[in-house]
């Protein structure tokens, strides 16, 4: 296991620079309050995230941020983090109507090449991503996924070319250290936190020798560096967990499928549910001890998966056009029913309130809105580039 904590002088610099299914649907889920709030999309080709007021479907704003946002993550207080995986970053959204960023910091320190050396110091302590000297250019370690720590105070955010994980504070954006713990040819591709047991787990994809390059190409280099099935054809995925603190390693998993993403732990905490995109299947993961306890087939590309009940799966999948939303039992892998969507659905994001199910779709650069009771499609928004992550913040905390 390799550990980084900063020291005083990294601290003080590099941070900085740093029918019957429809009665079934009925019966099953309560019915939801009246559409409101905000959703935040990322629109990674647009380097901005817009802001969707879901009671008048009106984009309100744009907030302008770092290279290719894609995740973003909402916290109780209504704040939303955004992560840029195209320049090593990650920014906090302000209150509304301020289309100014609050707050972005480089994830780690920004590396110590020629370039950066001949910029000097003051040039290198003032930059805040790697967009502000590299412009469009892809660079640095490409960090894909972040989750809230379990006391909520720090991000761990998985960077795949960088190959490890960094924890970050919530409110400064301070990286307090950086572990590379999967050996030389596993690169996490996302990081979950247990709701109960606050214990890290680590999916990751492996690739042998050196990582795909990004350099030169823009978007299509980063689609071929963290395209899931691009992995398959050089590896396998697996799973592997740590306590909460990242002192022990309590289990490893090879999962029967390569291109492994998205996952979402069962209501009971019991087990763990995740995509394989390479595969065509999700992988139910029994916790205690690790092990694969069954896999449900899908339609291709299973990519985002949500929990719209304490039963029932919801599996949106990429390669599908027009899209292919599933909903599945949890319990016994039955399909229950599947609706058509926009093309490409890539990400989903579950509003508990209203019970509406949002699906942000690719191949259209739009966001669908599903109605979990029907289940049926209400409305689409459209967009001007395509989505990458979803965030559901209530209207009353960011006014």
């Amino acid at each position: 296991m390799r550990r980084w904590r900063p020291n005083l002088l990294q601290a003080g610099l590099g941070l900085l620079f740093a029918g019957g299914v429809g009665a079934w649907f009925h019966w099953n889920f309560p019915r939801g309050a009246a559409t409101t709030g905000l959703l935040y999309v990322s629109e990674p080709t647009l380097d901005r995230v817009s802001v969707i007021n879901l009671a008048s479907g009106q984009i309100l704003r744009h907030h302008g941020v770092g290279r290719l946002p894609h995740q973003l993550l909402a916290d109780a207080r209504g704040r939303v983090y955004v992560l840029e995986t195209g320049s090593q970053s990650v920014s906090l959204l302000p209150a509304a109507r301020d289309e100014q960023i609050t707050r972005q910091r480089i994830i780690g320190e920004a590396p110590n090449i020629l370039p950066h050396r001949a910029a000097g110091e003051q040039v290198m302590t003032k930059a805040t991503s790697c967009k502000s000297c590299h412009k469009s250019e892809i660079q640095g370690s490409l960090p894909g996924s972040m989750a809230f720590t379990a006391d909520r105070n720090h991000l761990w955010i998985t960077e795949l070319r960088g190959r490890r994980l960094s924890q970050v504070k919530v409110n400064g954006l301070e990286t307090q250290e950086q572990i590379g713990v999967l050996g030389e040819d596993s690169s996490p591709a996302r990081v979950l936190i247990h709701p109960g047991s606050g214990d890290i787990y680590v999916i990751a994809r492996t690739y042998k020798g050196a990582m795909p390059s990004t350099a030169g190409i823009g978007e299509l280099g980063l689609r071929i560096a963290l395209d899931p099935e691009h992995a398959g054809s050089l590896g396998t995925s697996s799973v592997t967990v740590s306590d909460a603190q990242f002192n022990t390693i309590k289990g490893r998993l090879e999962l029967p499928g390569a291109g492994a993403g998205a996952g979402v732990f069962s209501p009971d905490g019991r087990e763990l549910f995740l995509a394989l995109r390479g595969a065509d299947q999700v992988a139910v993961i029994g916790l205690s001890p690790l092990r694969l306890l069954r896999t449900i087939a899908t339609a291709p590309g299973p990519t985002a998966l949500a929990w719209v009940g304490s039963k029932t799966l919801a599996v949106a999948s990429l390669n599908t056009n027009p899209g292919v939303l599933q909903f599945f039992d949890g319990s016994t892998g039955a399909l229950e029913h599947r609706i058509a969507v926009g093309a490409n659905p890539a990400v989903l994001a579950f509003d508990q309130s209203s019970q509406k199910l949002y699906v942000g779709c690719t191949g259209n650069a739009s966001v669908t809105e599903v109605d979990i009771h029907s289940p049926r499609v209400l409305r689409e928004f459209k967009l001007e580039g395509h989505p990458g992550g979803l965030a559901l913040v209530n209207a009353a905390k960011r006014m």
